[in-house]
Order: structure tokens, then sequence, then C-alpha cells
């Protein structure tokens, strides 16, 4: 009897210790996870909901002496079908469908998962699709900045050329090369919230930094003396 007493004992203090020493694993790691490395956890967590994005900054304008443009920066917007392959046939047929009933549709496929739709997409139309882009957030309207020059061929060879670079135009030749961090003005940057397939969670989207407008370069020569510089 005295016997099972003291394995009773001994079994009970087993017990006892490992529940101890459990608490106390325990213990460790809901310290580390809610104190010790808290900060850690919540910037990865951070990472995978939030994404930085750039807000391209205005370039500014070459003009002559007398004020005359003659290289600017126009704005397109450009209409794209994103996530394709990855979205059920009928959603996307009833999509497309609603949106064909409204603008009519010139579809380039881009890669396997995207497909631009719509190129240059009017005022009017950007207008009468607003309700439809929000309803299906696989569509998306994405702007698109195009350099122009004044048609002279002489005057566009001294201009030069830009080239897009990681959403930013950069100056590749010419006073566009040379005049490139006067013209080329501070990028803006936000933040916003997306879901898990990757869209933008509506009222997340917030301002970081406001883009700056490059400055004009206004030359010494006219347009005519400009002309005259080239053989």
């Amino acid at each position: 009897m005295q016997s099972m007493d003291f394995l009773f004992k001994i079994r009970s203090r087993v017990v006892l210790c490992f529940l101890v020493l459990w608490s106390v694993a325990v213990s460790i790691t809901l310290f580390h996870y809610t104190v010790s490395a808290r900060g850690k956890y919540l910037e990865m967590g951070d990472k995978l909901a939030w994404k930085e994005g750039i807000i391209p900054s205005v370039r500014g304008r070459i003009l002559d002496k007398n004020k005359k443009i003659l290289a600017w920066t126009e704005k397109y917007f450009d209409l794209f079908l994103t996530g394709a392959g990855y979205i059920e046939i009928r959603r996307e047929n009833e999509m497309m469908a609603e949106l064909a009933d409204i603008i009519v549709l010139e579809p380039i496929k881009i890669n396997s998962k995207t497909m631009l739709l719509k190129k240059n997409l009017s005022p009017e139309e950007i207008i009468l699709i607003d309700m439809i882009v929000s309803k299906y957030p696989e569509f998306k309207i994405i702007p698109r900045d195009e350099r122009r020059t004044i048609d002279y061929s002489r005057v566009r060879s001294i201009i030069g050329t830009v080239k897009i670079e990681d959403n930013m135009m950069i100056g590749v030749n010419g006073l566009e090369r040379t005049h490139n961090r006067l013209l080329s003005g501070s990028d803006g940057l936000y933040v916003v919230m997306l879901d898990k397939q990757g869209n933008w969670v509506r009222g997340t989207w917030k301002l970081l930094r406001k883009p700056k407008p490059g400055k004009d370069l206004i030359l010494e020569s006219n347009v005519e003396e400009l002309r005259r510089q080239m053989p």
C-alpha cells in the first residue's frame, strides 16, 4: 500500500513538473509573439497587407524664348482586365458583356494575366464605365503619359527624346537629357491596403508625399532660330 502511495506521489510530481514546464514554455512563446517580436510580426503583416506606390510627377515643358511650347506631356487613360485566366468563365463573360454594352472594346492580350481592353479612353467613356469598374475590381483604369514635341524635325532633334523607366519619364538625348533634373520634378508616394486578390481596399488609400511637377525650360532662341541651328 505504501509503495502504491509512493508511486502515486512520484507520478503526481512528474505530471506537476510537466505542467509547470509546459506553462513556462507557453509563457515564453506568448511573450515572444506579443512583446519581444511583436514589431517584427506586425511589420511582416503590414508588408502583406499594404502596398506603396509612386505618383509620377508631371514633366516640365520646353518653350522657346517667345513662350511657344516645343515639348509637353499628355496624359492618357487605358482600360485593362487583370487576373485574366484566374477569373471564373461565367463571371468574366458577365463582366465583359456589361462593359461591351457601354463602350467598344479593342482587346489586346498583354500577358497570361493582363489584357488591354481599350486604349486612350475619352473623358466621356471614363464616366460611363465608372460604375462597372467599381463593381468589378478586375477592371482597372491606368494612366499613361506620352511626351509630345512640335512638328518640326530639326527642332525635335534638338529637343531629344525620353523613355519610361520604372514608371518615370527620363531624358535620353538632346535637351531632354541635358536638363532632365530640372524637367523631372519629384514623384509622389501613396500607400493602400490590398485584399487577398491584390485589389485595392476602398477607403484605405493614403497620400504620403505629394508629387512636385517639373519646371519649364525656357530657351534663349525662338523656333526659327532653332531651325537654323541644324544643318
